[in-house]
């Protein structure tokens, strides 16, 4: 039978560990070229929800890959032409999702973002728009309540004027009082016009009629 010196014994120990090290996927800096493929195909389907999740997996895998710094930038180009799509039609919460996730895809090059960022800006002053309520007819406060505070961002900074609509009357005091409380919140002085509207038979939501130069 062979027998071991201890340092044949160490030497031996050490490459086992560094065989290990070199086999671990979270060592590799090289994505799999499948991987690649399926990241590339959901930016070109649109589907960008996907392809966040499969480009966070890439660059927790193989960090090293400069591939993936160019898919990252179509990423955030592909998130930046469905902001300027959805702005088109008029959906502006939508918009500001598409460039608030260019923003966090692009963090180093802030002016790529600026053109989108003015054009919602704009919009939200030039544009009434609704704001759905669901959250009020399923009675789950927590949501209404989170609702009302962004809108009161926009409302202080648009000047807005609010039509609250509800499907009962008792809905009305409670759906103000959790908007006053936002905007005061971010301007103990704004004067916040509010009106009702009563409409048993349609959704509730928010008119918001920002105020003309």
């Amino acid at each position: 039978m062979p027998s071991f010196t201890p340092g044949y014994l160490a030497i031996a120990a050490l490459s086992l560990v560094l065989a290990a090290c070199q086999s671990s996927p979270g060592a590799s800096a090289t994505a799999p070229a499948d991987a690649i493929a399926r990241l590339e195909g959901s930016i070109a389907q649109g589907r960008l929800a996907a392809a966040d999740e499969q480009l966070a997996a890439l660059q927790q895998r193989a960090a090293g890959d400069r591939r993936l710094e160019a898919l990252q930038r179509q990423l955030a180009d592909a998130y930046l032409e469905r902001g300027q799509n959805a702005l088109q039609h008029g959906d502006l919460d939508a918009a500001t999702h598409a460039l608030g996730r260019a923003r966090s895809l692009k963090p180093q090059a802030p002016a790529l973002t600026t053109g989108l960022d003015a054009a919602i800006s704009q919009a939200r002053k030039a544009q009434s728009r609704t704001v759905p309520l669901p959250m009020l007819d399923a009675r789950d406060a927590a949501a209404l309540r989170a609702r009302l505070d962004q809108v009161a961002a926009e409302v202080v900074d648009c000047q807005c004027q609010v039509r609250i609509q509800v499907r009962q009357r008792i809905d009305y005091p409670w759906v103000a009082s959790l908007l006053e409380a936002g905007v005061r919140r971010r301007q103990p002085d704004f004067s916040l016009r509010l009106s009702e509207a009563l409409q048993p038979d349609e959704p509730p939501q928010l008119l918001l009629s920002p105020a003309r130069p």
